[in-house]
């Protein structure tokens, strides 16, 4: 979108229409997923409903993991509404979406939204169990995220 959503949002919708017409699915949720992004905070969560659809029904595998992203999206909409109990379903989707799938790196992502969406629910002690469990993974694969680490520390102080 190059900073200027607005004039990006025509050639997204031009090239959803270009590829579901040819029929190239993982393509079509691609820019249907690039739509929502760059649609105004009202349009997006229609948006993205409007691309999960058509990744649940595509035939094409590709096309129907974008699911695990455009569940994300939602999520974060619902957050940015203050919308947390449908933000934190929305992300256990999302997750159960990234395990499908088999992404470890991912996956991880997926469960920090969830322990953080549970923080904010004020639901402490899950989230930090959440926490606690993603940073012994990350240590087990030789890796550290500093967003796990400030998780941690905000829901231990």
């Amino acid at each position: 979108s190059s900073g200027d959503p607005e004039a990006a949002r025509p050639h997204f919708e031009a090239a959803a229409g270009s590829a579901g017409a040819a029929g190239l699915e993982e393509l079509q949720v691609d820019a249907l997923h690039m739509v929502a992004l760059v649609a105004p905070a009202e349009d997006q969560h229609r948006l993205i409903e409007e691309a999960l659809a058509v990744a649940r029904t595509s035939t094409d595998p590709v096309a129907r993991d974008w699911d695990a992203s455009l569940l994300n999206n939602l999520g974060m909409v619902q957050a940015d509404a203050g919308d947390w109990p449908a933000a934190l379903e929305t992300f256990e989707q999302a997750l159960a979406a990234r395990e499908r799938i088999g992404d470890p790196g991912r996956t991880r992502v997926a469960k920090w939204m969830v322990g953080w969406a549970l923080r904010n629910l004020g639901r402490t002690d899950e989230a930090l169990a959440v926490q606690i469990a993603l940073k012994a993974e990350l240590e087990a694969v030789g890796e550290e995220d500093p967003y796990v680490d400030e998780e941690i520390s905000l829901l231990q102080g």
